[in-house]
């Protein structure tokens, strides 16, 4: 029977490839079924590597470039079930890869419970991944459901199970993003609507996922824990509500669709890009416009539809010159820009480059003005109730709001103690 194990045929090729190097690669739901009854099996091909299971999984087949986590070195030896969160990569001692064609018709009962999910770690032509998959006694219900694997040139590093996408109802798909604490993992293949279904996609857990491809899928978005970042082309191009809820932040590279941001605590929305629909900065929001990537923090961001700023919503604004007309964010939209006049917070977070030394802040009595039309554009209208700095300039002068203009105006000239305090110390940039 171990013999037959190596020449099973393949009917059923599945293939699928990446983009750009250190990425992660995922399928995507795919809910291969795995016939039983019958040696031909399913075929599903990960990155040129094949991997063949039959009987419901009962017993499986490999060529020499899919090979999966076994608890030994021959290519018989028995596959092994990772919990999630297994990092597989070069260090993990504890997973043996063969070399050569192989399978396994001792794994179900052993390490699978049939008719539970698990999953396998493979090594599939040098690229390490995982794979999710359900093994019955030769009985229904037996499927591939997806997979993932590192695209980095050389060996690479995954972690079992920090994305995967599920079924919630006949015309709906969930994707959830998971990375844990410190980790961080950037997805670079598309997040696209299943067949006849909409995909939303759910970032949680405190860990980072940075989209890099122009993703489709037509649902919600939401980031309730961590951070969802945009990178490069990295785009959500049709969600029609982008909201993130406490503590959590969106990194915005190019969003199109509408965003709420912010509704009973505080929240962050950050990051250059471009975004189409109505947007609200709500209540306990933050808003900044600089480019997070960027070690100035300065940055433009464009609305073609209206944004509007809630009443206790913070519009976080980078200064890093000593200017009136260069060196700060930027914010257009091609519909009207307004503010709710009774709590909205103009929150100065001053850059490494601003020198309060420097004769364009210390003259006394001489006031430097921003118009919020060069902040905001001309669609600018009401203004904001509080100004704030990411530190205290009271010894230098004051920011205020003078009706449409953010002015700063210099008192006498400070003491040199405490010239030497804001060198020593206060010209240290601080977000949030």
């Amino acid at each position: 029977m171990k013999a037959n194990l190596r020449n099973s045929v393949a009917l059923v090729a599945l293939a699928l490839s990446g983009p750009a190097a250190a990425d992660i690669i995922y399928s995507n739901l795919q809910d291969v079924a795995i016939p039983t009854g019958n040696w031909t099996g399913v075929t599903v091909t990960v990155n040129g590597g094949n991997i063949n299971p039959f009987f419901g999984g009962v017993g499986v087949a490999n060529d020499a470039l899919f090979q999966p986590a076994r608890n030994g070195t021959d290519p018989l030896a028995t596959l092994l079930k990772l919990p999630v969160g297994t990092t597989i990569d070069v260090s993990n001692s504890t997973l043996k890869f063969a070399t050569g064609a192989g399978g396994s018709e001792d794994h179900l009962g052993t390490t699978f419970s049939p008719g539970t999910q698990g999953y396998l770690g493979f090594n599939s032509n040098g690229k390490y991944g995982w794979m999710r998959v359900v093994f019955t006694y030769d009985t229904a219900g037996a499927v591939i459901k997806d997979w993932a694997y590192d695209n980095s040139v050389s060996g690479g590093s995954i972690i079992v199970g920090r994305v995967q996408e599920n079924v919630v109802d006949p015309t709906h798909n969930l994707v959830t993003l998971s990375p844990q604490g410190s980790e961080t993992f950037t997805l670079g293949s598309v997040l696209a609507n299943a067949s006849g279904k909409t995909n939303s996609v759910l970032k949680t857990e405190a860990g980072t996922t940075i989209l890099t491809a122009t993703n489709t899928y037509g649902g919600n978005t939401l980031v309730s824990q961590g951070t969802l970042a945009l990178s490069g082309s990295g785009a959500i191009a049709s969600s029609p509500v982008i909201a993130v809820q406490s503590g959590a932040t969106l990194d915005v590279g190019g969003v199109t669709g509408g965003w709420t941001v912010g509704s009973s605590n505080a929240q962050t929305l950050t990051g250059a890009g471009g975004v189409t629909g109505a947007t609200t900065i709500g209540s306990f929001g933050t808003h900044n416009a600089g480019d997070a990537t960027v070690n100035s923090g300065v940055g433009t961001q464009n609305f073609s539809g209206a944004l509007n700023y809630a009443a206790g919503s913070i519009f976080e604004w980078d200064l890093n010159a000593n200017s009136t007309s260069t060196g700060f964010d930027r914010v257009g939209a091609g519909d009207q820009i307004t503010v709710d006049p009774d709590s909205t917070v103009f929150k100065i977070v001053l850059g490494t480059n601003v020198d309060m030394s420097d004769a364009f802040w210390s003259t006394p009595y001489i006031s430097q003005t921003w118009a919020m039309a060069s902040i905001f554009g001309t669609s600018f209208s009401g203004a904001f109730q509080f100004v704030q700095t990411s530190y205290n300039v009271s010894q230098y002068g004051r920011f205020t709001i003078s009706g449409t203009d953010l002015v700063f105006t210099a008192v006498p000239e400070p003491t040199n103690a405490l010239v030497g305090l804001l060198l020593g110390a206060a010209l240290m940039r601080r977000r949030r």
